[in-house]
């Protein structure tokens, strides 16, 4: 009991100290900010440009389907070549696509002497992915007509038939089966939009580092106040035993309200589902920070020395945690 009453006394003491009572609200005062600030949210779209040399009904319906279509990319329709490969070269667009004259007449007859052309940089994300979309339009547009081409050539030659019928039969086939979301997924109702939040958050606002500097940094203000009353012989009359003892008090005197400040606030900013989770790692941190004033005892055993190199370990810690956080990103 005489132990707790000492603490007591110590921790009292510590607390009318104006240094103390600042650095025990920076973790309250800073959550309470962090909690007020607004949601960030950060929206890009993935646009992919396209340019058609030469218009026909074919191309124009790979078009529709392109900037009508919710595929997940937003393809931009291009009126002239340079300012599309411009775009693509200046990042302002993530790729493109371009579909050469007498492109629709080739793909009908799978002849294979027009390709379309596509733009990238080293910084293209999206584009194989958004390729997917392309193939769709393509699919969408020509699988029909391509149909009966084949059919003209293999079975057909030497067989009456309406073109028009067969040509809109199989097209509604391909329309069927394209429209069909259990068999043709790429249309995935995206808006061609990706919204990436970055709310402030426990999980990703440092407030454990905040913590960890908060509990280092009024250990040491306990180790102070105890190498201050060591210099003014309060404890000259003890054995070093009882000195040694008053040094842990009086760290630990630092140590205690920081860590009851710091485990209600979390618990307040993040919630009580993590609250054992949250104790025990306060008191793991706070025997390391209580183990490192320990050390800073042993090599600093005067007040005013500690006093003037205080700053600097403050410093060094807080520069040590910005390595820390950056090292993590």
């Amino acid at each position: 009991m005489n132990h707790i009453r000492q603490i007591n006394l110590l921790i009292k003491r510590i607390l009318c100290r104006p240094a103390m009572i600042v650095v025990l609200l920076v973790i309250p005062a800073v959550l309470i900010a962090v909690s007020f600030l607004p949601a960030r949210k950060q929206s890009t779209e993935i646009v992919s440009g396209v340019y058609i040399e030469s218009s026909d009904e074919h191309t124009d319906a790979f078009l529709s389907y392109l900037t009508s279509t919710s595929t997940g990319f937003t393809f931009r329709h291009y009126e002239s070549l340079k300012d599309m490969k411009d775009d693509v070269a200046s990042g302002r667009i993530d790729s493109a696509y371009m579909v050469p004259d007498g492109f629709s007449e080739s793909m009908i007859h799978s002849d294979g002497k027009r390709h379309i052309i596509v733009y990238t940089t080293d910084g293209s994300s999206f584009q194989s992915v958004s390729e997917e979309s392309v193939y769709a339009a393509l699919l969408y547009a020509y699988a029909a007509d391509m149909s009966v081409c084949m059919l003209q050539d293999r079975y057909l030659a030497n067989v009456p038939y309406d073109e028009t019928q067969v040509s809109e039969y199989i097209s509604d086939r391909f329309k069927g089966y394209i429209e069909n979301e259990d068999i043709f997924t790429i249309e995935s109702g995206l808006t061609g939009k990706y919204t990436a939040s970055t709310d402030i958050a426990p999980n990703n606002f440092p407030v454990e580092i905040l913590v960890y500097i908060t509990l280092f940094v009024c250990s040491l203000l306990g180790l102070q106040n105890y190498l201050r009353d060591l210099d003014c012989g309060a404890y000259s009359i003890l054995s070093s035993r009882k000195k040694a003892g008053f040094c842990v008090k009086n760290i630990a005197a630092g140590i205690i309200p920081a860590a009851i400040i710091s485990f209600i606030s979390l618990i307040i900013y993040s919630g009580t589902n993590g609250c054992l989770n949250v104790l025990l790692h306060i008191a793991a941190v706070s025997v390391i920070s209580l183990a490192a004033a320990l050390i800073f005892r042993v090599i600093f055993r005067r007040y005013k020395i500690f006093t003037i190199a205080l700053p600097f370990i403050i410093i060094c810690t807080l520069l040590l945690s910005l390595l820390s956080m950056l090292s993590q990103m």
